[in-house]
């Protein structure tokens, strides 16, 4: 049978259901409109949840490359309109206000060194067939945020978008990791969104998650334990079984010395705090194997 979530059996799963989930999206918003929408955007995700259709036709008929960096200024002024107008709940429930970690409308004039960080990071991506293969499955483009340390957040209402800050004087190194953890935020996301993995009733019940020893809801729990996930097959595929340098880096370093234990807590936390659905169980058992291995 294959995976849901980790290793190569899941690629064609996750590909699919994905590709279904993203042509599903597409269809109900038109059918709410009553126009067309040839492609699919992360911003329709919104649209059910909204009064009436998306604003600004500039949002979603943009053309964008399938994982890029988005730096046209234009286009990131018209999602930071949109973020902090008529689309404002894709950042509720966020533990920083969106003023906070702005969209860098001008990232591509004065933050060059952000977008070569960017392109380092998605060449580290590379060095893993698993993460590359799926990269512009789960992500379909990355919104730069303007923010001195390394955060950033993924959305149910945008399934697709990822919006991550590049901090100045960081390497390319953090930027793999941060798109690594987007790819495991995102994966997660599309399971919950269609075949949840958590309990319905049990979504926004408060658990105590041991690695980052704070409380919060199942579904970021097991959101975050999928982020954990994707970024111990990076560095596993970055350095084997060798030191792990990368936990030099504040932000990573924030998981523990030890990517792996993380994980284990994470998936013990969830296991102890939540009932989840058969699915979820598969995925728990799923990073419960990789944690073993990597």
């Amino acid at each position: 049978m294959s995976n849901f979530l980790l290793g190569d059996s899941s690629i064609n799963f996750l590909q699919g259901f994905c590709s279904d989930l993203d042509e599903k999206t597409r269809k109900k918003a038109e059918e709410l409109d009553g126009r067309s929408y040839p492609d699919y955007t992360p911003w329709l995700c919104i649209r059910p949840i909204l009064n009436s259709p998306i604003k600004s036709d500039e949002l979603v008929n943009y053309k964008f490359k399938p994982g890029q960096l988005i730096t046209d200024p234009n286009y990131l002024s018209c999602i930071s309109e949109f973020v902090c107008g008529q689309g404002h709940d894709l950042a509720g429930g966020m533990p920083v206000h969106f003023s906070e970690w702005p969209v860098m409308e001008d990232i591509k004039v004065k933050r060059p060194d952000a977008v070569s960080a960017f392109q380092e990071g998605r060449a580290l991506i590379r060095s893993s067939y698993f993460l590359e293969t799926l990269y512009t499955t789960l992500i379909k483009f990355v919104v730069p945020q303007d923010r001195a340390k390394p955060s950033g957040f993924d959305s149910g209402l945008a399934r697709g978008a990822v919006f991550r800050t590049f901090p100045s004087g960081r390497t390319g190194l953090l930027a793999g990791f941060q798109l690594a953890h987007a790819m495991g935020h995102q994966a997660a996301i599309y399971l919950q969104s269609a075949d949840p993995l958590i309990e319905p009733s049990h979504i926004q019940k408060l658990i105590h998650y041991e690695v980052r020893n704070d409380e919060r809801t199942a579904y970021h729990a097991i959101v975050s334990a999928a982020a954990i996930s994707y970024m111990c097959i990076l560095s596993e595929s970055i350095y084997g079984s060798k030191s792990r340098p990368l936990i030099a880096d504040d932000h990573v370093s924030g998981y523990g010395d030890d990517l792996a234990e993380s994980l284990k807590k994470a998936v013990c936390s969830i296991r102890k705090g939540a009932p989840v659905t058969n699915a979820g169980s598969k995925v728990l058992d799923e990073m419960e194997e990789l944690s073993e291995t990597c």
